[in-house]
């Protein structure tokens, strides 16, 4: 909550995919962080956001978007979503994905996480590419 004292930062407390175009309205000119984080519990939210990415980079092509996504054991839901943001033209995309060193995999719940960027600073999928290296040595390491 302390973000919300920071102009122009605002933090709102509503369904994100209904909500986020409206929002934009009020941030004409500028080129605002988005972060779609949803529960996924709905498995159609995995499309869903996909479309709600859609959305917001017609109304604000140079909208910097991130998207966290869980990968679940024994579920393929995440595909939906990799394969909507394939028709997305004419934005640079950075995806990493990184799984933990389960020994055994468990059979449900996450076993890896998926970050998707869309209209990355410059230089941004190397550093992500860096950072997911680094945590999942640390992961490595911490499960032996």
């Amino acid at each position: 909550q302390s973000f919300g004292k920071i102009s122009p930062i605002k933090i709102d407390q509503k369904d994100g995919h209904e909500s986020v175009c409206d929002v934009l309205k009020a941030y004409k000119g500028y080129h605002p962080l988005i972060l779609i984080d949803p529960s996924y519990e709905v498995k159609t939210e995995y499309a869903q956001t996909a479309q709600t990415v859609a959305k917001i980079l017609v109304q604000s092509p140079k909208a910097r978007i991130v998207v966290w996504y869980p990968v679940l054991a024994g579920a393929s839901h995440y595909l939906t979503l990799l394969e909507e943001v394939e028709n997305i033209k004419n934005v640079e995309v950075v995806h990493s994905v990184m799984g933990a060193p389960f020994t055994p995999k468990p059979q449900k719940g996450m076993v890896k996480t998926g970050l998707i960027v869309f209209n990355s600073p410059h230089a941004a999928s190397k550093k992500i590419s860096q950072m997911t290296e680094l945590l999942s040595r640390i992961l490595k390491r911490s499960g032996d």
